[in-house]
């Protein structure tokens, strides 16, 4: 994948986490996401992305209320000040 399908895929993972806001989405539901969005990822590249966009700070990853053991990402304020200021909102 190169620099502009990286940037595409970041921008339509935040796009989904801003349509959910405020609540958080598991990544399984990021996958189908990114999957409508033309993008063919497995668990550890989204995962990869979630990481890098987390230590942006652009969303975070808490685990789940129900399950400790199951991770959820939701956009933060850093993340939606983003994507207004490229008119993606």
């Amino acid at each position: 994948m190169d620099a502009e399908q990286k940037l595409l895929l970041r921008h339509a993972i935040l796009r989904q986490l801003a349509a959910a806001a405020p609540v958080s989405l598991p990544p399984v539901t990021l996958l189908h996401g990114v999957a409508l969005a033309g993008f063919r990822l497995d668990d550890r590249a989204l995962q990869i992305e979630l990481d890098y966009l987390a230590g942006k700070n652009l969303l975070e990853i808490t685990p789940s209320a129900l399950s400790q053991g199951l991770p959820r990402a939701r956009l933060t304020a850093t993340g939606r000040d983003y994507l207004e200021a490229e008119n993606l909102l």
